[in-house]
């Protein structure tokens, strides 16, 4: 039988396929490798950009709260007393005094790291957006409650200035020189009447401004009377002060001059002569006063008193 020839491979032809083979397996680490290192890198690029942009948000959101808060100053200057409802004023004190949350930075080291910090920033936009609004809404409340404050007591100081001014207008009816005045103080409270309707304040204040300068003229118009009728009542005093009584005296005790040298009656005694005894008797005057020497300015015989002062006596002669 003849052998089969076996054709042999070459001695260095195992070599340099197993060379290939870990050259390639070789290969295929590193690549993957590579592959991985890369899918790890734009993941932590993608987690830093994610967490800088939340972070780009909070900064725009923190910076729109701290405008509100600011313009919320001038409400916290605002008094409890100074509003219709004193838990506005608390309200907006509390809003004021939360605490804000802490600024965070993307500096973590790995991609996890950074979408944990993105995550609270995230949260922190929601806080700033919420809160601004809840300053906002504490802040009007208390420009609200103030002005309704101030309406109702710009009212209330009107009313009473209207319900002085009624007063007045009755208590004064016949005691001015004239109605100009008075006149006047009904057009004012009519004014205020109106102005009372409205929620204009500078107009309520407006009106309370003219009833009080009506009031003001009513009142000097009183006052103006009254002493128009004192000086004329002092006048007709002086002048019936002055005025002469006249010849003519009436009273028990004297009559009066009835003619030329005699008298009427005097407490009974009557007769024609003032001198001397006459036919009637003769009289005396027990206080100390000589009758039959007395003269009154012109001369003629008087008697010194009037009415019930005169005491005289009379005798009758034999």
């Amino acid at each position: 039988m003849s052998r089969a020839r076996v054709k042999r491979r070459p001695r260095w032809l195992v070599p340099l396929v197993a060379g290939v083979c870990v050259v390639a397996l070789a290969g295929g680490v590193t690549g993957g490798v590579i592959a991985w290192r890369d899918g790890n890198a734009r993941a932590l690029a993608d987690a830093q950009s994610k967490c800088e942009g939340s972070l780009a948000k909070v900064g725009k959101a923190r910076a729109a709260y701290s405008k509100t808060v600011e313009g919320a100053g001038g409400m916290k200057a605002v008094k409890a007393e100074q509003v219709a409802d004193a838990k506005v004023v608390s309200a907006l004190a509390s809003e004021l005094d939360v605490e804000a949350p802490k600024t965070l930075a993307c500096d973590a080291a790995d991609a996890d790291g950074l979408n944990a910090t993105a995550g609270k920033l995230d949260a922190q936009v929601k806080w700033y957006a919420t809160h601004e609004a809840s300053v906002k809404t504490a802040a009007e409340n208390v420009s609200k409650s103030r002005d309704e404050k101030t309406l109702a007591d710009a009212r209330k100081a009107l009313s009473d200035k209207e319900g002085t001014a009624r007063k007045l207008l009755k208590d004064s009816d016949g005691k001015t020189s004239d109605n100009a005045a008075r006149a006047q103080l009904t057009q004012a409270i009519n004014a205020a009447v109106e102005a009372g309707k409205g929620t204009d304040t500078r107009k309520m204040i407006e009106a309370g401004s003219e009833l009080d300068k009506a009031v003001k003229s009513v009142n000097d118009a009183i006052s103006a009377k009254q002493k128009a009728d004192a000086a004329a009542a002092a006048a007709n005093a002086s002048r019936s002060q002055s005025s002469p009584s006249g010849s003519s005296r009436s009273g028990s005790g004297y009559s009066g001059w009835n003619g030329s040298n005699g008298y009427g009656s005097n407490r009974g005694w009557s007769g024609n002569s003032n001198t001397g005894n006459g036919s009637g008797g003769s009289k005396k005057q027990t206080n100390g006063w000589d009758y039959t020497k007395y003269r009154d300015s012109h001369g003629n015989p008087a008697t010194p008193c009037n009415g019930s002062d005169c005491n005289w006596e009379i005798e009758i002669g034999s």
